[in-house]
């Protein structure tokens, strides 16, 4: 009888692939009698996705070989999978007379990586006590979040954009459609900034116990900030309870590797 040692990085992975196929069964198959009867059942299970893949990214930082070609490939596959979302919209658009919006997550990770660099360059400057490299790192950080965010605001502005590049309305629309395959602001990241900041805090803490509580207290926080006063509620924060267990099974190890499987499938 083989004893378990837990389940590796890969395995959590799986998981996570899972879950989200799961999740997109349940938002574009929906018509289908037999996904009706399993809908809300399927979005339960699938919001479980993204902090699996949140966590899988911070376990994937701490161990880097090289952080800069993670980054590297993280923000290509953001960049693919936005413009390849433009594709799918603009062909259901012409195709059924539909309008269909596709999230891109990638970004949300994007961002993840870049904080939680210059938050470690700048602890390190702390500790070694090089005050003007800490104030140089604040700025690298402010000046990415003003910049994406100005130009976030200027994109957003159809008026503003038809004006500046002499174009039209449909124009303007797929203009910042293309601006967000290659950039989005954090505080217009899907699943928004505090997702981001979560992951840092998971990335920070040293120990199982650490990062369960602060899943657990964002968890809270996030069924309390949903809470509507009729005992409805949005179903992210008993998925992000939901992962705790299989956090807690994590081995630690990285199982295998197949990191073009993962990219290509999402």
């Amino acid at each position: 009888m083989h004893k378990f040692h837990g389940i590796t990085i890969y395995q959590i992975k799986i998981l996570a692939i899972v879950l989200m196929t799961a999740d997109h069964i349940a938002s574009y198959m929906f018509r289908l009698p037999i996904i009706q009867a399993v809908q809300e059942l399927l979005h339960l299970l699938g919001r479980g996705a993204a902090p699996l893949f949140l966590y899988c990214v911070t376990e994937s930082l701490r161990n880097s070989k090289s952080r800069f070609k993670y980054f590297s490939r993280m923000y290509c596959a953001a960049v693919f999978c936005g413009l390849f979302n433009i594709f799918a919209s603009k062909s259901i658009e012409l195709l059924f007379q539909a309008t269909y919006s596709f999230s891109n997550i990638l970004h949300s990770y994007v961002w993840l990586i870049y904080i939680v660099e210059i938050m470690e360059r700048m602890q390190g400057c702390c500790r070694d006590k090089k005050w003007l490299k800490f104030v140089v790192c604040l700025f690298l950080l402010a000046v990415a979040t003003c910049l994406s965010s100005l130009i976030d605001t200027v994109f957003l502005n159809y008026n503003l954009t038809c004006r500046l590049f002499n174009i039209n309305f449909r124009c303007a629309q797929l203009l910042l459609m293309l601006k967000d395959a290659f950039t989005v602001s954090p505080f217009r990241l899907e699943y928004s900034m505090e997702f981001v900041l979560l992951g840092c805090g998971l990335y920070f803490a040293k120990s199982k116990i650490i990062q369960c509580s602060i899943l657990t207290i964002y968890g809270i926080v996030l069924f309390f900030l949903n809470w509507n006063g009729l005992g409805i509620f949005s179903i992210q924060p008993v998925a992000m309870l939901g992962i705790i267990p299989i956090i807690v099974m994590y081995n630690g190890e990285r199982g295998r590797s197949n990191k073009l499987f993962f990219y290509s499938y999402y």
